[in-house]
């Protein structure tokens, strides 16, 4: 399996087929977009690059790449998770949630877990528990 092949591939799923403005099908290599634009597009395009072996079979060429945008997947998820956060710690509404697996603690107020159900820890992907509170009165 040729590079092109896998970076046609990526474009044809990506919205605009963007992932080609950074790729040169003539040399098989990332290109600079000098009119800039989708660095998320650049990023696939050099990712598949940089981990694509030619003396691979097809098979192991494409779990390659496959595993290869399953961990950038993974990881701007945790950094959306991270920046939904941030949202949710400035809110006084928050409320703690804590995994019982690993111990990985979120806050999170009503409002979303009304949108999005109750937490899932992103590190080991069970479902949070509410983190108990203790209720101290004050004089």
């Amino acid at each position: 399996m040729k590079l092109n092949q896998l970076i046609c591939k990526a474009a044809s799923v990506y919205p605009d087929g963007f992932v080609l403005e950074y790729w040169d099908m003539g040399k098989e290599c990332p290109r600079e977009n000098p009119e800039g634009g989708d660095t998320l597009a650049q990023f696939i395009a050099r990712e598949l690059a940089d981990t694509y072996d030619s003396k691979a079979d097809d098979r192991m060429q494409v779990e390659t790449a496959v595993r290869a945008m399953e961990s950038a997947a993974e990881n701007i998820k945790d950094v959306a998770i991270a920046l939904e956060d941030v949202m949710d710690e400035l809110s006084p509404d928050a409320r703690p949630w804590i995994c019982p697996e690993c111990g990985f603690s979120m806050r999170r107020t009503y409002e979303s877990l009304a949108g999005n159900g109750g937490p899932i820890c992103p590190k080991c992907d069970c479902d949070m528990k509410l983190e108990e509170q203790s209720c101290v009165k004050k004089s």
